[in-house]
């Protein structure tokens, strides 16, 4: 047993299949997935139900009043690993990890040690900034673990900055009992701060204790997850979508509904160098 993957969707079926595509071939370390799903109407349920069948080594959680309620439960009472992986149902695992049991111990009984970025590696140079326009990324001062894994000190860099973003949901593995200190402090002062129930949301209110948590981001030599942010089914943030490959989340409803899938070796990735980098999906539906 190692890492329980926590996986939040809504309204995507076709692109939350993706991303269960790409997990169950890359992410051998993943002994545990966790969906927590939201769906708009009648029509996204009956598609995740045959979701459910399709991946039934997943457990597929309907979401409740609270989801950071829900993310405290799947971890504290049904979690028997140590450690805890986020992902978003627009990541895709576009590469092998292989990091072994020896080696996550390894990594996180470094106390500097806060999370591994699956989405950071030494090929992420570009940042994708509010007008659409990718820029340089600030990178921090990097050490090499091994041939395998480098670190970065989230504070070496610009506040802000990928490599200075240690709680983020698309794709970064934690200690469990880490995840389930901040969880449970969140959800006793949620009734306060009136956060709505978004998995945004959830990630603007882990920010509360970048200061409090170590330093360190471990991250593979060369990233393994991108987040392909091709449509947008929440207005909790203003995150940038569609503006290269756009397609609407109905549109790819149909196109689940008629049996059509997003086939993963057929994906053009191409270089990446930014973790939010739109990948043409409806060029690979087969």
């Amino acid at each position: 047993m190692l890492i329980t993957s926590i996986i939040f969707s809504k309204d995507r079926p076709l692109q939350l299949d993706l991303c269960l595509r790409t997990i169950r071939k890359n992410f051998k370390e993943c002994s545990r997935a966790v969906i927590i799903y939201d769906c708009s109407n009648e029509d996204y349920k009956k598609q995740y139900m045959s979701l459910r069948d399709t991946y039934n080594e997943c457990e597929f959680w309907d979401q409740g009043s609270c989801l950071f309620k829900d993310v405290y439960h799947s971890i504290l009472t049904e979690s028997k690993n140590n450690f805890i992986s986020f992902f978003t149902d627009d990541c895709i695992l576009y590469r092998p990890i292989e990091i072994g049991e020896a080696k996550i111990k390894e990594i996180f009984n470094m106390d500097l040690v806060s999370c591994i970025s699956l989405r950071l590696g030494l090929n992420i140079v570009k940042r994708q900034c509010s007008d659409g326009q990718f820029y340089p990324e600030i990178n921090p001062i990097i050490h090499r673990i091994d041939q395998n894994f480098v670190l970065a000190r989230k504070t070496s860099t610009t506040y802000g900055s990928y490599w200075s973003y240690s709680l983020s949901v698309d794709g970064h593995i934690f200690r469990k009992k880490d995840i389930q200190k901040m969880v449970s402090e969140l959800i006793y002062i949620k009734g306060i701060y009136k956060w709505k129930n978004t998995p945004n949301e959830f990630e603007s209110a882990l920010q509360r204790f970048w200061t409090s948590t170590p330093e360190g981001i471990v991250a593979p030599t060369k990233s393994v997850v991108i987040n392909s942010p091709n449509n947008k089914v929440q207005e909790t943030h203003n995150n940038r979508s569609g503006d290269n490959y756009c397609a609407s989340q109905k549109e790819l409803l149909e196109f689940f509904k008629s049996g059509k899938r997003v086939d993963i070796d057929k994906l053009n990735i191409g270089k990446v160098q930014c973790p939010h980098t739109e990948i043409n999906i409806l060029e690979a539906l087969v």
